[in-house]
């Protein structure tokens, strides 16, 4: 079945049009002469947007066109560009290009959560849902395709998330909330599910996951090197006591990359006994909730 995919994009600064424009103009063409692409259009819109739209006969190809040249180069280069890089995907009945008020359609029915964000950054994700009295599961309104209506689970993936926090010493809840905060602060497009699926998955056998606060910084650096490392390509996690499909929205390993590197200067100023240095390193991860 055809797969489109729609992105929107915002940059920065006018004054990086150039450099944007050339690579999106060169990873369109790819796009359009990629094996199994049905088409590719891009469109400018107002207060330095750009949308892309593209068609594929399959994921496969749509993955393998990702995962290619120009596209991964340009890819690294967003967080330098845009402060806004979201998209979305789904699956069509006919293989043409849907028309843009679609796409937009799609971009916005595709979280099902209501984000509150307060005055001090604080920011609740909020899924209304129906207690289901014959089981320990929720039925969820689903906005993509028309709507319908889905089944969650999240007792079981709370049951999960709280052994795994006990049995590494509450170092699974740890890494959850220090991830949260250095995704505030850098801007990062990782939902809290998705935080805590990797972190689950990172943490059970994790060389110090049972250790004391004294290994927090070894613990946040190797984490930040996990996330990096996690596949382009991939869309889809399984959360952890659920297994529910927990999806990205947006690309992230290039931040916990940059945020990797930033650790690991912070831990060699720490063994050098460089302890401003060290706490001005993990200030540029955490931002000022990191003590100065």
């Amino acid at each position: 079945m055809p797969v489109i995919v729609v992105t929107r994009l915002r940059l920065i600064d006018p004054a990086l049009f150039d450099p944007f424009f050339a690579s999106a103009v060169a990873v369109t063409e790819q796009a359009r002469n990629s094996d199994g692409n049905l088409g590719a259009d891009v469109l400018a819109d107002a207060n330095n947007v750009f949308w892309t739209l593209t068609a594929w006969q399959a994921r496969e190809p749509m993955q393998a066109f990702v995962g290619s040249e120009p596209h991964l180069t340009t890819m690294a280069r967003i967080d330098d560009w845009c402060d806004e890089a979201t998209f979305a995907d789904w699956e069509q009945g006919g293989p043409g290009l849907p028309d843009w008020q679609t796409g937009y359609d799609h971009l916005i029915a595709d979280g099902q959560v209501v984000i509150i964000t307060f005055d001090d950054g604080i920011r609740f994700e909020i899924l209304p849902v129906f207690d289901n009295k014959d089981s320990d599961s929720w039925t969820y309104p689903n906005a993509n395709a028309g709507g319908s209506w889905k089944v969650c689970n999240p007792r079981a993936e709370m049951k999960a998330v709280a052994k795994r926090s006990t049995d590494t010493n509450k170092n699974m809840k740890y890494l959850g909330r220090m991830t949260r905060v250095w995704c505030n602060h850098c801007s990062v497009p990782m939902t809290g599910m998705l935080i805590d699926t990797l972190a689950y998955q990172f943490i059970e056998n994790y060389t110090h996951r049972d250790k004391s606060f004294l290994y927090h910084d070894l613990m946040m650096r190797d984490f930040f090197d996990f996330l990096s490392q996690q596949p382009l390509t991939q869309s889809v996690w399984r959360a952890p006591g659920s297994g529910s499909h927990v999806t990205r929205t947006g690309t992230f390993e290039h931040k916990a990359r940059s945020a990797f590197l930033r650790a690991e200067e912070a831990v060699k100023f720490d063994q050098a006994n460089q302890e401003w240095s060290r706490r001005q390193k993990w200030r540029e991860v955490f931002g000022t909730l990191y003590p100065g």
